[in-house]
């Protein structure tokens, strides 16, 4: 299905889901990884559990395909669920081996940051404007760059931007978040 639905229709590859079983699901998030798809494409191995905020943002702006409403499936959760799953990202290294894997983390990281600071899940796009606001200008080309390559911008193989840039956004969270911390 996964793969018929981006051959026919090009505004699928922005598709990205998550298959959780009921009894998996907890504020916190999943008691164990499960399968997804990003870019339209199924990942059928599970990778990782989805945390309090994933659960938080599908919970408040996941579109149901087929079934009940998002919200009336899913578990409510705190704003502190929300904060220390973000602080648990912070903490956590991925490899981003292309310019689009960087994209999406630096867009997960602005979203999450941005969660962090308000106690509200938040979407890429609210991240984007987030970071646009509160983070050093120094960064906002590499932040537009990875809004640009999310969208579609196409990208050369040496191209290296966000990946190079990727270190950065992250000691600058990173920053951010203990200061944060130390303010409270």
């Amino acid at each position: 299905m996964h793969d018929h639905l981006v051959d026919e229709l090009p505004d699928a590859i922005r598709l990205e889901g998550d298959y959780v079983p009921r009894e998996a699901l907890r504020p916190v998030g999943t008691s164990r990884p499960v399968p997804f798809f990003r870019q339209g494409r199924l990942q059928p191995e599970p990778e990782s559990m989805l945390s309090a905020d994933n659960i938080a943002n599908m919970r408040q702006d996941g579109i149901s395909v087929v079934g009940p409403a998002p919200a009336s499936v899913l578990p409510e959760v705190s704003a502190e669920q929300i904060r220390e799953a973000v602080r648990q990202m912070l903490r956590e290294i991925s490899e981003c081996p292309t310019e689009q894997k960087a994209a999406s983390e630096i867009l997960d990281l602005v979203r999450s940051c941005r969660a962090l600071e308000t106690g509200a899940p938040a979407t890429k796009s609210d991240g984007l404007r987030w970071g646009l606001v509160r983070l050093n200008a120094v960064l906002h080309p590499v932040l537009q760059r990875a809004d640009a390559v999310r969208r579609g911008t196409s990208v050369t193989s040496d191209d290296r931007t966000l990946r190079d840039g990727l270190d950065e956004v992250r000691a600058a969270l990173r920053h951010r978040s203990s200061e944060a911390s130390s303010e409270r």
